[in-house]
């Protein structure tokens, strides 16, 4: 990364500084330099997936923003955004969350990093998009939504098989069909 001492370069700044016996002074300076880094370099973070996945949901939950914030995405039942929108973070002004209408709509190249919002089961449209951001090289998060929803839609349409137990062994289960099916 440009702008960011090397671990290496860090080491050795250390062995420099223990060597002049100067450790206390120069301590500060060698640890600044991530930190001045992280603090002066945007991190523009695509929130990514299907039309009325939570996107908007999550991004507001990430900035601590209640939706009737004027400052929160705007969310709802119809689908409510339309366009890519940005929303700094209030306390780390450097991060970026970008909100998406939906797949397809954006040059993905411009983030550095991916949040895959989805709910319900996991589509192709999700496999795709992992493919195209592996493809770039660049790293994600999968999130899964509205997991409240479909456990208590499975609860009362089929009271006499649900169960707590079962639901943590499906739980269980979709971490590493997920892992597979993404070829992590």
């Amino acid at each position: 990364m440009e702008g960011i001492a090397p671990r290496t370069t860090m080491v050795e700044d250390f062995e420099v500084a223990i060597s002049q016996g100067q450790l206390a002074d120069s301590m500060s300076h060698v640890l600044a330099k991530p930190l001045h880094f992280f603090n002066s370099t945007p991190l523009h973070i695509a929130v990514v997936g299907e039309p009325g996945s939570g996107k908007s949901s999550f991004i507001n939950a990430m900035l601590g923003l209640r939706a009737d914030d004027p400052r929160a995405a705007a969310t709802g039942i119809q689908m409510t955004t339309v366009q890519v929108k940005d929303y700094p973070h209030p306390t780390l002004p450097q991060v970026i969350l970008w909100d998406h209408p939906g797949r397809g709509m954006v040059d993905l190249n411009h983030f550095d990093f991916f949040v895959i919002v989805g709910s319900q089961r996991f589509r192709s449209t999700h496999s795709d998009l992992v493919r195209e951001i592996q493809d770039m090289g660049k790293s994600f998060y999968f999130v899964r939504t509205k997991a409240d929803l479909d456990l208590s839609a499975a609860k009362r349409q089929q009271p006499s098989d649900y169960s707590e137990k079962k639901t943590r062994k499906t739980s269980d289960l979709c971490e590493p069909a997920c892992r597979d099916g993404l070829k992590l």
